[in-house]
């Protein structure tokens, strides 16, 4: 009986650090997460992403900032 209770643990033990293992690590998402958060935000043609973060608050939910430049295009006459 020890026996199963050791392997049942165990399992649960591997179970609980894989999946908080890259929340607790801040491991980073892959590159598309990055292009689909990019694609959400508002275009108006000369605004840019300068910097985006984002990181797992658990392990269906991401939190993400950024930070955008305006720039304008000035002719001299």
């Amino acid at each position: 009986m020890g026996i199963v209770g050791a392997v049942i643990i165990t399992k649960w033990a591997y179970n609980l650090l894989t999946d908080s293992g890259d929340i607790l690590l801040d491991i980073a998402a892959n590159r598309s997460t990055a292009n689909e958060i990019v694609s959400c935000l508002p275009e108006d043609g000369v605004t840019v992403v300068t910097d985006l973060y984002f990181w797992k608050l658990s392990s269906k939910r991401l939190n993400s900032q950024y930070q955008k430049a305006r720039y304008t295009l000035r002719v001299r006459s």
